[in-house]
């Protein structure tokens, strides 16, 4: 059944991305960091999905608590380009509308970019929401308004 998004539950603010490298001693896998904030007004959420965008369509990639504001997509391409939704829920597993954020990873970052925090290397690039992932968002959103996935 198709319904509006519900405009009453709060998207999540200040959402990033950052590719990171996880690199153990003879095994390495490129992750993607997604990082949001609640929203500090609004009724209560209950928890968020995690969405892939690709060619005009979602994949579900996860769902988290309340009190979760972070998720690692594991095992990306280095190079890759990808593009995230993430939407709160409320009590009935309603979702509002989303925040995006595109993580590119076209381009190699130059050498001296990379800092190590414990085994993870970040490669220096630090992503938020652009003009891009806020237009396609709003269009998937138009597009895959149900109240559930």
């Amino acid at each position: 059944m198709t319904s509006t998004v519900p405009t009453d539950i709060p998207a999540p603010v200040n959402l990033t991305g950052q590719r990171v490298l996880n690199r153990a001693l003879l095994l390495q896998e490129h992750i993607n960091v997604l990082t949001w904030s609640p929203r500090p007004t609004g009724p209560p959420v209950d928890g968020y999905r995690i969405y892939a965008l690709e060619n005009g369509t979602k994949a579900l990639l996860g769902e988290v608590g309340s009190s979760t504001t972070h998720f690692w997509h594991r095992n990306v391409r280095q190079t890759g380009r990808y593009q995230y939704a993430v939407a709160a829920l409320d009590r009935e597993g309603r979702e509002g509308n989303p925040a995006c954020v595109i993580i590119d990873g076209s381009s190699r970052p130059s050498a001296g970019t990379f800092f190590k925090l414990g085994l993870l290397l970040f490669d220096g690039g630090f992503y938020r929401e652009s003009g891009e992932a806020l237009q396609k968002c709003a269009l998937w959103t138009r597009k895959n308004s149900t109240s559930s996935p």
